[in-house]
């Protein structure tokens, strides 16, 4: 749980065989909009108890299409609050779990850990974007009240990204 949180990884459900079984016992469906891949990917692990299932066989290639809707440039705020909202519908989830499943106030800081450098990678992205100096002041307006509701304001800094967040909220 603590690498799922904590490093990068691809938490794109098409690299993965699933079993519908599980799936609907579970109920795990995916939600609308994008980055929905994120929660659903991770109910499945916990589900089959992070058994690792994989094989170096190769049973499709998936080419990235630079055109295609996740890799768009035109709908960049949609795309961050997705990715943003995405990380929090994780965060709810591993709240509303059972403790015997796992330790929700144990896994809160490395939650906050990835949640608030979700932000600021996508605080980067946007800043980065050509949008016009208007619209990426309202966006980083949006995104910062985001940051005020999920972040929690106690924190210890203790990267870069910890001091940049902060003082996003401070302000």
């Amino acid at each position: 749980m603590k690498l799922f949180l904590r490093k990068t990884n691809d938490t794109e459900s098409i690299g993965i065989i699933f079993s519908k079984k599980i799936l609907v016992q579970n109920n795990i469906f995916f939600r609308s909009g994008f980055f929905e891949d994120i929660l659903f990917t991770l109910k499945h692990s916990i589900e089959i108890n992070n058994k690792d299932c994989s094989t170096d066989s190769m049973e499709y290639i998936k080419k990235k299409n630079k055109n295609s809707i996740t890799n768009s440039k035109n709908k960049l705020l949609p795309k961050i609050l997705y990715k943003i909202k995405a990380w929090r519908q994780v965060d709810l989830y591993l709240k509303k779990l059972s403790s015997k499943t796992i330790n929700y106030n144990k896994l809160l800081p490395d939650i906050q850990y990835r949640i608030k450098g979700e932000f600021f990678n996508e605080l980067l992205k946007l800043k980065k974007s050509k949008l016009r100096p208007k619209s990426k002041s309202n966006f980083v307006r949006i995104i910062t009240e985001l940051l005020k509701k999920y972040v929690l304001k106690d924190f210890a800094v203790q990267t870069k990204k910890d001091l940049f967040i902060k003082k996003y909220l401070i302000n």
